[in-house]
């Protein structure tokens, strides 16, 4: 079983984690945007009973733009958001993937808040779009149908399929 670390810059709020994230995902609303001070927020996403928490944390509550209440774990030393937890997945606890401070971290399944997303970004090849409440069946359809034109998605064909659809 995979056994992981997590911690906040001065290590004083920490977590282990044994086994896989159900979800990794990236967020681009405009909430996770300000709380990162980055244009995009990355998490993990594990069952509460993988997690083992250590140190002292504080907590801070808001309204996601999904309308869900979320609550994040920061360090009162350095201030680092290591985890939070929120009503749109309970009884999980989304981990934020850059304190694992592991480049190897496998990358996102998926990203969400699409239309928030600044139109720089590269996101990783793989990575489907998910709409969200504020964003129509034709507007997915259409963002979608844009990254795929654009060459974002690989063909998960194998060689040997790609080569013959081509001649």
């Amino acid at each position: 079983m995979t056994s992981r670390s997590a911690a906040c810059s001065c290590g004083q709020l920490h977590l282990s984690i044994e086994g896989e994230p159900s979800r990794i995902s990236m967020c681009h609303c405009l909430e996770c945007q300000r709380r990162t001070g980055a244009v995009i927020s990355n998490q993990a996403r594990f069952r509460r009973e993988q997690v083992t928490f250590g140190g002292k944390a504080m907590a801070w509550m808001r309204t996601a733009e999904s309308g869900n209440a979320l609550t994040f774990h920061f360090c009162p030393t350095c201030g680092s958001t290591i985890y939070w937890e929120g009503e749109g997945f309970p009884g999980y606890v989304a981990v934020a993937i850059g304190s694992f401070a592991d480049p190897n971290f496998p990358a996102p399944m998926i990203g969400v808040w699409e239309e928030s997303r600044h139109a720089w970004l590269s996101l990783p090849p793989d990575t489907p779009p998910k709409p969200c409440r504020s964003m129509t069946g034709s507007q997915f359809g259409a963002s979608l149908l844009s990254r795929v034109s654009a060459g974002h998605y690989a063909d998960r064909r194998g060689p040997s399929a790609r080569s013959s659809s081509a001649s």
